[in-house]
Parts: structure tokens; C-alpha cells; sequence
């Protein structure tokens, strides 16, 4: 990207860099990522000879495979991706009218990178700027709906044919007149805009990407997105008045990081389901087509399980006798219209005290034998309570109720139906103990 430079001449180009690179040493957590990298002495060179600054510009036109070796692939990938976010960290850090005179915009995209997904339903996504910004140290729910002064409603970008998974990149055209308004008019005005990421924050909160496509009932569209790679960025193609008439258009990157702020929002409509398949809690033997007594379990915040323990909390309570060990188990109850690929690999059980998720002592204490993973052959979830049942025995006044959902809801949408204590096949507890 110095290429882009336009200097006066090389001593003037090589003044700048070493400027650029100043900034980047002086900016603290920056310093500390580059010296956990090594590239701390590096940066030392480059502020102490200018021919480093040339020898480093040489090394960055040239492939990674044959720049100085590197101790393992994950070492290579690792440096790889160091050199990239410092040189566009440095770039950040320009404090002039980086699009040069006249600048004339060919195009701009937004680039998502796909990590996962869930069926192949054809899906639009808008994108949007937000009115507000995003702070580290709120609390934000992610299932409240979000209004007009979070993000303007109005979008900065489309899609125009429907996304299915078919590349691994979704490419999101966006409006020219916006990169103008939020982009290069300001900064032309005011250059210490991108004098810091604080400062380029306040001027652009950030991004809100959101689908616009609403699915049919049993509709399968999930794309789970990889905000912090390097394939992720939001990129403007440009011409200007330095460069040669008909030359390829410039381009400038902004990237996501790991420590820029985000959140996922969820939205749920429940009134596409179909009434078929509703959960009835009542198991009524005397007619058979209604559906047996189940429960349900959706990831990212839809719904979970409340299992309560007072009837076999009341027996052990009756006799004195150690627990050995205590095996819950929840069934699967199987439905032709689920798609196996939403299914839940793994459930999590855990308590609420004073509002927070508190996990079972049996997962503090070996989590590898917890439990939780779903078993093909077996058709049945599986976890070791055996210490929480035995703390149960010991409290005066212990609460009764444990919580399960999916591993990791707030991040996958599987879900999976159990069938609950009305069942015909209820939920069981198998319970290996002494007398004493």
C-alpha cells in the first residue's frame, strides 16, 4: 500500500513511513501484540534505518513463503496475519486525504466470510449504519427488538440476488453516495478523523448487517458470518487525479479485529409454526393421534428446559444413603419434518443464582465426564448429576429447578424436541447408591 503514497520524493516517502510506524509503536496495545509476535524489535530497526523501511517495503510485495522461515505453519499463518493487520493499522494511521484529488469511486463492497450455515434457503442481506455506538461495559439483550436510534433504517447496502452458501464470500454492493457522505467528504475536511481508531469510531459507529428475506414455514436459512477474518472487510475501489489515466482502480480496505466491539441480535416469530407439532404437556393415552408430551430446546434465545427435582429429591430424602452415582437422561423424540442437520450435538445443564448461569458442580469438578453430547445409536442425551444430587441431600432449603438449553445458544440456532416427565418414555434418573 505505499505504492499509493505520493510523496515528493524518497526522502519525503521514507519521513512518512517512519511516521506511520511511529504511531503504531507509541499506540500501547499495539506495542504489546507486536512484542508477543517479536515484531517489536522489527519496528525498532525500521525507526533506526531508513533501509530497513525499503527492505521491508521490498518484503511485503514478495510472497510469505520466502520471507525469513518460520518455525511451523501456524507460526507462518500467524505472522501472516500480524503483518497484515499492522499494515493496515498503519495505514489507519495516515493523517492526510488518503483518496488523493477527485477521487471517483468504480466500486464498493462489503465482504462477509461464511464459517457455517444451515440448509441452502436463498437469503438478501441489508446492510446498515448505526446511529449509536457500542460500549464495552453495557449489557445489551439480544432478543429486544432494536429501534430507530440504534440504526438508521434506511439501507447503505444490498444484495440483489439471493445467498444460498454457493461461495464462501458474501459480496454486498454498496451505495456510492454514502462512501462519499461518511467516507471521503469528511476526512477530506477534517483528517484527524483517521488519526486514531477512537477518533474514526466516534465518526462511523460501525455496521448493522441484518437479513431481509422472510422465510416460508420450515424454512432452513442460517449463515453463521466470521466478522475477524481477513476476508472480512469493507472495501472501496477508487480512481483520482495522481494516478495515470486508465490505470486499475486503488483500493482501500476497512477491517474487523477482534477488539472491535459486537453483538449478535436475534429476532424469533413463533407464528409460523406449524399447529401440528405444537408442545402439549398432557400425555392422554385415550387418544392416540395427539402428540405425546414433549419439550423443546432452540438455540439463541428462543427456548429452554426447566426440569424440577422435588418428587426424587423427597425420596432420597426419606432414607440415608449415599449417591454414587445419578445418570439423567433426555430422549430425543424424533419428527419427519425436523431437518437432521439442525439437530443439537451437545446440551448444557446449569442452576440460575441471583439471575446468573451457574454451571453444576459435576461440571467444575470433571466436565470431560459431565455429559451432555447426543448419542446417534442411542437416541438419548446423557449427564453425570452425581455431585450436585448428592449437594442437594446436604442443603437445608435447596433449590430444586436446573436449567437446560444447547452448548453455546447464544452463537447456533439447532434445536431438538425432548420428551419431558409427562411422556409416555419420560425423562429418566438412574441412580446408583448405598445404603447406609
Amino acid at each position: 500500500f505505499f505504492d499509493d503514497i505520493k510523496p515528493k520524493n524518497e526522502k519525503d516517502k521514507s519521513e512518512r513511513i517512519d511516521q506511520f510506524l511511529r504511531v503504531i509503536s507509541s499506540n500501547e496495545a499495539m506495542n504489546d501484540a507486536l512484542k508477543t509476535l517479536g515484531f517489536d524489535l522489527l519496528v525498532a530497526k525500521l525507526l533506526e534505518n531508513s533501509s530497513a523501511i525499503n527492505e521491508l517495503i521490498h518484503l511485503r510485495n514478495e510472497d510469505i513463503s520466502v520471507r525469513p522461515k518460520m518455525e511451523t505453519e501456524a507460526r507462518k499463518k500467524q505472522l501472516a496475519k500480524a503483518i497484515y493487520l499492522l499494515f493496515h493499522a498503519i495505514e489507519l494511521a495516515r493523517l492526510e486525504n488518503y483518496y488523493g484529488t477527485n477521487p471517483t469511486i468504480d466500486s464498493a463492497y462489503l465482504y462477509l466470510r461464511l464459517s457455517d450455515q444451515l440448509g441452502e434457503m436463498p437469503m438478501n442481506f441489508a446492510v446498515y449504519e448505526l446511529t449509536d455506538s457500542i460500549s464495552a461495559d453495557s449489557t445489551y439483550n439480544a432478543l429486544t427488538p432494536l429501534g430507530e436510534n440504534i440504526y438508521n433504517p434506511e439501507p447503505i447496502g444490498q444484495n440483489l440476488l439471493g445467498y444460498s452458501g454457493e461461495d464462501e464470500i458474501i459480496k454486498i454492493p454498496i451505495s456510492y453516495s454514502w462512501v462519499f457522505d461518511k467516507l471521503i467528504n469528511p476526512i477530506s475536511e477534517d483528517s484527524t478523523i483517521v488519526e486514531s481508531q477512537d477518533n474514526f469510531l466516534k465518526h462511523l459507529y460501525g455496521l448493522y448487517i441484518a437479513p431481509t428475506t422472510p422465510l416460508v414455514s420450515y424454512g432452513k436459512g442460517m449463515y453463521y458470518l466470521d466478522y475477524t477474518s481477513t476476508d472480512s472487510k469493507l472495501v472501496v475501489y477508487y480512481k483520482n487525479d495522481e494516478q495515470e489515466v486508465d490505470t486499475i482502480s486503488q483500493s482501500y480496505m476497512y477491517v474487523f479485529t477482534d477488539s472491535n466491539l459486537r453483538y449478535n441480535h436475534f429476532q424469533h416469530s413463533t407464528e409460523e409454526a406449524d399447529p401440528e407439532v405444537a408442545v402439549q404437556f398432557n400425555y392422554n393415552p385415550d387418544e392416540p393421534l395427539v402428540q405425546d408430551s414433549v419439550f423443546y430446546i432452540k438455540g439463541l434465545g428462543l427456548s429452554r428446559g426447566v426440569i424440577v427435582l422435588d418428587d426424587i429429591v423427597n425420596w432420597l430424602d426419606s432414607m440415608p444413603i449415599a449417591v454414587n452415582r445419578a445418570e439423567l437422561r433426555f430422549e430425543l423424540e424424533e419428527n419427519e419434518t425436523l431437518p437432521v442437520d439442525t439437530l443439537i450435538d451437545k446440551l448444557f445443564l446449569y442452576r440460575i443464582v441471583d439471575y446468573d448461569r451457574v454451571a453444576l458442580t459435576d461440571y467444575l469438578v470433571d466436565n470431560a465426564s459431565f455429559g451432555g453430547s447426543y448419542s446417534k445409536s442411542k437416541k438419548y442425551y446423557s449427564f453425570n448429576i452425581t455431585y450436585y444430587l448428592q449437594s442437594l441431600l446436604q442443603e437445608a432449603d435447596p433449590d430444586l429447578n436446573i436449567y437446560v438449553e444447547q452448548i453455546n445458544a447464544y452463537l447456533r440456532a439447532n434445536g431438538a424436541v425432548l420428551r419431558s416427565g409427562n411422556h409416555s418414555n419420560r425423562i429418566k434418573l438412574i441412580i446408583t447408591y448405598t445404603k447406609l
